[in-house]
């Protein structure tokens, strides 16, 4: 319709709906509390938020205590070494592992394995137990192709590698009866008399 014809339609519509001789709604009393007032306009989604002062964000803070610490704990001179999550596994569950996983070399490729997952964020489903399934970083449960057998390991090393193993069996949960059999069994060993033999005992 034209814009005259539009306008005398509008009018039409609001002489059908305020008969004359009615009071509109701006003229009836307002409720008591709500005297003139007007429902407030959600704001408009592009509209900029209110300014809120600084001291106001400060006030709906949680009130916190400063950090406290002891100046006299006593702090490690090294970082202690992690083995491979395939070697914590394997304890965890009460499975042979080779003792390679806890040597230096071993110790130290776990480190690089980490800080190269880390790099890349790289996550892989894998069944943690009956019906239940769990996100881990890939190849971090895998075996290691630089892995050694035990008896590849030159005596040295095997005893070096038996501190880390005795830690982690007793994180695990092995219990003291296991811990203290297998550390009685590595003394039996360094203190064999096969040692009175030089090389060749070795």
């Amino acid at each position: 319709m034209s814009q005259e014809d539009a306008i005398e339609e509008l009018r039409r519509c609001w002489d059908q709906n305020n008969p004359p001789g009615e009071p509109h709604p701006e003229d009836l009393p307002q409720p008591e509390g709500d005297q003139g007032n007007l429902p407030e306009e959600p704001p408009h989604p592009l509209a900029p938020p209110p300014a809120v002062s600084l001291e106001h964000l400060l006030q709906r803070l949680p009130e916190t205590n400063p950090p406290t610490f002891n100046p006299d704990t006593m702090v490690l001179s090294n970082l202690p070494m992690r083995p491979a999550e395939y070697a914590i596994k394997k304890i965890e569950a009460f499975k042979f592992v080779h003792m390679w996983y806890f040597s230096w070399e071993g110790l130290l490729e776990a480190a690089q394995t980490v800080r190269r997952l880390e790099e890349n964020d790289t996550l892989a489903i894998t069944q943690a137990s009956k019906g239940n399934i769990t996100l881990h970083m890939a190849n971090s449960l895998t075996t290691s192709k630089n892995a050694k057998p035990d008896h590849a390991l030159t005596f040295t090393k095997y005893m070096y590698t038996k501190n880390h193993f005795l830690t982690y069996i007793q994180n695990a949960g092995w219990g003291n009866q296991l811990v203290d059999a297998f550390n009685w069994f590595f003394h039996q060993i360094d203190n064999h008399w096969l040692w009175d033999q030089g090389d060749q005992g070795e």
